[in-house]
């Protein structure tokens, strides 16, 4: 599967929330970020609560009441976070490894944009291409879902569409190889103009 949207749309928060409620209805949903570290998404887990604010924790004005409850409902055992695997050879093992242990029974991976591949003799579209195909092979093997995060390119932005499948960033082999395709955009008011 694969959640696409321009940068700043809510990729990221999204999919975490995502995971987090499969994990709250007793799924082991493992989030392997490329973007930030483990400790950023819990954070953002624990600020989208709604019981303390990125302010309260920076400023350590925090209501300890409330940040034990929010913990409490932000983490549990079923959510685990990768900061470390980076290559797609890495995410590909540990994918792997993680649902063979019985830890990982959907897996996101945040984002596409930033998974390392060392082949210098392909073109962008071909390494695009190669890591989407191994995703998918992946998922079929281990007989989970894999939510691909990625970016769309600016054309749908710029022209004050909607997100169409071509907009995906290097598109061509990313919708080939997806079984779903969820694309995000912020809504617009009556003129049309993005809020």
């Amino acid at each position: 599967m694969v959640l696409a949207a321009r940068p700043s749309v809510g990729k990221t928060t999204l999919g975490l929330q995502i995971a987090q409620n499969a994990s709250r209805i007793g799924k082991k949903a493992y989030f392997y970020s490329l973007e930030m570290t483990a400790k950023e998404l819990v954070q953002r887990l624990i600020v989208g609560t709604g019981e303390v604010s990125t302010l309260d924790i920076v400023t350590q004005n925090v209501e300890w009441n409330n940040y034990e409850r929010a913990v409490g409902w932000a983490v549990n055992a079923n959510l685990r976070i990768n900061d470390r695997a980076k290559t797609l050879d890495e995410l590909c093992t540990r994918i792997t490894l993680d649902a063979q242990a019985g830890n990982c029974e959907i897996a996101f991976i945040d984002y596409l944009g930033l998974v390392r591949y060392s082949d210098r003799q392909k073109t962008q579209a071909q390494v695009i291409g190669e890591i989407t195909a191994r995703l998918k092979s992946v998922a079929k093997e281990c007989n989970i879902p894999v939510v691909l995060l990625c970016q769309l390119n600016r054309e749908s932005a710029k022209e004050g569409r909607s997100p169409q499948l071509f907009d995906l960033r290097d598109s061509g082999s990313i919708e080939q190889d997806a079984d779903l395709v969820l694309m995000l955009e912020r809504p617009r008011d009556d003129m049309g103009t993005t809020i």
